[in-house]
């Protein structure tokens, strides 16, 4: 079974390099959408998480929320994720 894998992900691998090389902007396009739907979609979950536990009656998981939305404040603000979708 680990024959299989190895070889599964030796092909993958393999097969990801020659489409690289074959259609570079095209790979390097595909890699920047996955990334922002990434962010996008952590972004997401992190707001359900902090809203979540900003509703606990836990100080611990409050705490936690505000650490959380803080640092996201701080990636929008250094980031400018809004500039880079236009």
């Amino acid at each position: 079974m680990s024959l299989v894998i190895l070889s599964l992900v030796v092909a993958v691998i393999g097969g990801t390099t020659l489409f690289y090389r074959l259609r570079p902007r095209k790979v390097k396009r595909t890699y920047t959408f996955m990334e922002r739907l990434r962010k996008a979609v952590g972004g997401i979950i992190l707001f359900a998480v902090a809203w979540t536990f900003l509703r606990s009656d836990r100080p611990e998981l409050i705490l936690i929320a505000l650490v959380s939305i803080a640092l996201a404040t701080i990636y929008v603000i250094v980031e400018r994720p809004d500039e880079k979708l236009i």
